[in-house]
């Protein structure tokens, strides 16, 4: 994760995401396909501005082999994924 501040709100993006379909020289919109979403969403979703639902977070760690922990690991936990400045 990564904070990114934006007026008034610092959004958490999702940055093992983010490293994941990078190395896997996908695009968001490839992403957004497998999850039948509209890009727009899925770049929304990856840069924390919407949450992943729990069947997109199943099947984006199936996609990358990567446990749900770890992709969406948030040193935030008890926090919500917006946090007010």
């Amino acid at each position: 994760y990564a904070t990114i501040h934006t007026g008034n709100e610092v959004l958490i993006m999702h940055i093992k995401l983010y490293a994941a379909r990078k190395e896997k020289r996908l695009k968001q919109k490839d992403l957004a396909d497998k999850l039948a979403i509209h890009p727009v969403t899925y770049s929304r979703k990856e840069r924390g501005e919407l949450d992943f639902t729990l069947t997109e977070a199943f099947i984006l760690s199936d996609f990358f082999n990567i446990p749900i922990q770890e992709l969406f690991n948030n040193p935030l936990s008890s926090w919500n994924e917006r946090v007010s400045v």
